[in-house]
């Protein structure tokens, strides 16, 4: 990025920023040119979740966006692509001032690109509505919500802020100190044991006792030498002695009073007036690592430098980035807020004394809360005890508070974990008041943790190569009394599985996808709801379910949302005429798809004319048709079947094929249908008949058929008992066949070559016979083409 750019980045993050989204041209369709742009998306401040929105296209089946940091769009971009009008920038992409394009993909493949336009990613928010809670032995300290931050840097220092740019930086030095948190509370505690989900800087973020100055022994020491120059009474009034003594109290208020790593209530050593103490808090900006917590020193730091991505910070603290060609990975280097206002409080420290056996009374536990938000972490309270020089807070799984999980100590009335508990149906807690040597009773008290997810699952829109996930936050139903809800106001992120369904339902022990997301949000969404675009081009068509859980900054898990079920289908399905050559005179034509459709349809044709007929087989993967009539021998039929959904929506390409008819109608088929005089037609079965059967009269009677080909031929069955049938083509009488013979066989008695096309062919029993025979039997077998 020139000078210039980065110029115009630190001016864009406060004219242009956009909380919603970012807005370009709609992109073109085909091959053709980029429509003019549509406005720009307006909002607040912040930069921090941005998604960038375009115009529809009409047809369009997706959209490709890239992401550069020069308008040239050389081989460095980063590229992305989104099924909707909207592209949700990856949260590690570094601040930065950036130009982006987007194209649309149609059916005929990717249109041009739209116009550049650009966009900054910055943060500059800083928390609002800071306060001292309260200041009695212990501070606490609180804020608003900062959207956009994973935790909090609280400092205090006990010498006034000033406009040194160095001091405004954000380092620990002898007179600053520095803690960490996710939460919107801070009450420093003295002390720590045990686990919490996210240890955060519990170890030295701690509040030591007004007895716990370290100044104090190095007065002590430099009174005794004050007092070993004293010969006589007299001389604890001397001007020299005095003199002595305000020089050791000097020296000691000039001692920085961080020299032990522990901040406590601050007085003039030689007056005993509270001095006071100035904090400010800013947000962080991270995702949770799976291989260190955000929390862990390298973390601490303000760099904004990402994972291989060779970043380059300005005299100004702006990062510029050269994009890489996949989305960097997050380095534990969180990007910083900006500072809120500075405040102050003075430690009023009460008197302890050396043993107390007094219980707490007015202890109680309740979602830690801020400006009316709540939270899934505990905050627990309980009312003072005289002579109590600190408190000793216990959490368990047992209620004997024996092999405690957690055990802090505090000079205040109230604690918080500064991370988060492991989620529990049921831990006890128990606060001890102490005195300098012996502490008091504790009674064990238990409170319910968690219970039930915080997320639902909620919907699903699905292409070939990609869901987008939709979950909502869902609140705990229970009764308030003793419970701290699990809420995802704490999440950082969110982990999404997949998992195949089998017989026993979804097998979550081998998710076919696993992934960890940040919380993305769309302009005009509520806070309430999420979403997620997972690649799913690789999973197989089939049934599956989908869930989702928040995890909190150190990478702790709520509890799973309930499985969602998901159907995937990407495969077309295909169509194939099932149907072959030859089929009988009422057989239906059939085609087979490759799995369950609907909305087909199969049409047949014969010389260009439609064949009436019903469709069956919606919602298989059977279709037929079945003729209105039978089909005509040796006729040559169009079948196409078109459409063909199945339950994703896929839609089968159309198939058509050209089917002939049998070449026979034998006595077994409707094909060869009976005159006015059917009655007189009966059935007789023969071995060497066509259809193993031919139709036989003894009186005048006539049958009928049509037959499409080059050839006619007629069989019949002879008989020491035959008559004569007369043999008609196309309305012309052609033969007189005498079906007279000494013994009785069916076979060829006529055919004729005939021109390609359509014959009607008549057969007529005449009721006459040769003198030979003893009857005026006509037995037809069948009438064939080719």
């Amino acid at each position: 990025m020139n000078t210039s750019r980065a110029l115009r980045a630190v001016t864009l993050s406060a004219v242009l920023a956009v909380v919603g989204g970012v807005a370009v041209g709609v992109p073109s369709a085909g091959a053709a040119s980029a429509p003019a742009p549509v406005p720009t998306a307006t909002g607040g401040t912040g930069l921090t979740d941005t998604a960038l929105t375009w115009g529809a296209v009409p047809g369009a089946v997706g959209y490709e966006v890239q992401v550069a940091n020069t308008p040239d769009f050389d081989d460095k971009v980063l590229s992305g692509t989104a099924a909707t009008t909207a592209w949700p920038v990856p949260t590690t992409v570094p601040a930065g001032d950036y130009d982006w394009r987007v194209r649309a993909t149609t059916a005929d493949g990717p249109g041009a690109w739209s116009d550049t336009e650009t966009f900054t990613r910055s943060w500059d928010s800083a928390p609002s509505g800071t306060r001292v809670l309260q200041a009695a032995d212990t501070p606490t300290v609180a804020w608003d919500p900062l959207p956009g931050a994973s935790f909090y840097e609280v400092e205090f220092s006990s010498e006034p802020y000033d406009q040194n740019p160095s001091a405004m930086e954000g380092r620990e030095d002898d007179r600053r100190w520095t803690c960490y948190t996710q939460h919107t509370v801070l009450s420093p505690y003295g002390a720590a044991a045990g686990t919490e989900r996210l240890p955060g800087d519990e170890g030295n973020c701690t509040f030591a006792s007004a007895g716990e100055d370290p100044r104090l022994e190095t007065l002590r020491k430099d009174y005794d030498a004050c007092d070993a120059q004293v010969t006589d009474a007299a001389g604890v009034t001397s001007p020299a002695y005095l003199t002595c003594r305000r020089a050791a109290v000097d020296k000691a208020n000039a001692t920085s009073p961080m020299a032990a790593h522990k901040f406590f209530p601050l007085v003039d050593l030689g007056t005993g007036t509270p001095l006071p103490w100035y904090w400010r808090v800013r947000g962080r900006n991270g995702s949770p690592d799976t291989t260190a917590s955000p929390f862990d020193p390298a973390a601490l730091s303000c760099t904004g430098v990402w994972n291989g991505a060779g970043g380059t910070r300005d005299s100004q603290g702006k990062v510029t980035m050269p994009i890489p060609s996949s989305v960097p990975k997050y380095a534990p280097t969180p990007e910083c807020g900006s500072w809120s206002a500075v405040g102050s409080f003075f430690v009023q420290p009460t008197p302890a004394d050396e043993v107390v056996t007094a219980s707490v009374t007015g202890a109680g536990v309740s979602p830690l809360g801020a400006s009316g938000s709540l939270t899934a972490t505990p905050y627990f309270s309980w009312a003072p005890v005289d002579g109590a020089a600190k408190y000793r807070v216990y959490v368990s799984r047992t209620r004997d508070l024996r092999s405690a999980d957690h055990v802090w100590e505090t000079n205040g009335t109230s604690l918080s974990p500064y991370g988060s508990l492991a989620d529990a149906p049921r831990l006890y807690w128990g606060v001890q008041a102490c005195g300098w040597r012996i502490c008091g009773q504790v009674t064990p008290m238990s409170f319910v943790k968690r219970a039930t997810s915080p997320v639902k699952a909620q919907s699903l829109d699905a292409t070939p190569a990609q869901w987008t996930l939709h979950w909502r936050t869902q609140s705990d139903s229970r009764a308030a009394d003793a419970v701290v809800p699990a809420t995802d106001s704490e999440a950082k992120a969110y982990q999404v599985q997949v998992a195949l369904n089998g017989t026993a339902g979804p097998d979550w022990s081998k998710p076919a996808v696993d992934t960890t997301v940040d919380r993305v949000g769309l302009p005009g969404e509520p806070l309430t709801t999420s979403r997620a675009s997972i690649d799913v081009s690789s999973l197989a068509d089939g049934s599956y379910s989908w869930r989702v859980r928040a995890l909190d900054e150190g990478g702790g898990a709520y509890p799973w949302s309930l499985g969602e079920p998901v159907y995937r289908d990407v495969s077309v399905p295909k169509a194939v005429v099932a149907t072959t050559a030859g089929f009988a005179q009422t057989a239906p034509l059939a085609v087979s798809f490759t799995e369950p459709v609907v909305k087909a349809s199969v049409t047949v044709t014969a010389a260009g004319r439609a064949v009436a007929g019903t469709v069956g087989g919606s919602g298989t993967s059977s279709w037929t048709f079945t003729p209105a009539k039978p089909w005509v021998t040796g006729q040559s039929y169009v079948l196409t079947a078109t459409g063909g959904s199945d339950p994703a929506g896929n839609v089968a390409a159309p198939v058509t094929a050209t089917l002939r008819a049998a070449t026979t109608a034998d006595a077994g088929t409707p094909a060869l249908s009976a005159g006015r005089a059917s009655k007189a037609w009966r059935s007789r079965t023969a071995s060497d008949a066509v259809g193993k059967s031919f139709l036989v009269t003894s009186g005048k009677a006539s049958l009928a058929t049509t037959v499409v080909g080059t050839n006619v031929a007629v069989y019949a069955c002879r008989s020491p008992r035959g008559g004569t049938v007369r043999i008609a083509l196309d309305r012309k009488q052609v033969a007189v066949v005498d079906l007279y013979r000494g013994w009785s066989g069916c076979g060829l008695v006529w055919s004729k070559a005939t021109k390609s096309g359509a014959h009607a062919v008549s057969l007529t029993a005449l009721a006459a016979k040769d003198r030979r025979s003893a009857g005026t039997v006509v037995g037809i077998d069948a009438v064939t083409t080719r």
